[in-house]
């Protein structure tokens, strides 16, 4: 799973795996590829 969250001109994204209520943290990176990986919500 990722959490992103748009951060100055582009992405910081944590992806991490969830284990019971514990979230572990893989890696920590930032991205300039808004248009790849950000899709806004409905609603």
């Amino acid at each position: 799973m990722v959490d992103q969250s748009k951060f100055k001109n582009g992405l910081l994204r944590v992806p991490f795996v969830q284990q019971y209520e514990v979230r572990k943290i893989l890696t920590v990176y930032w991205t300039s590829k808004i248009e790849k990986y950000w899709i806004e919500s409905e609603g």
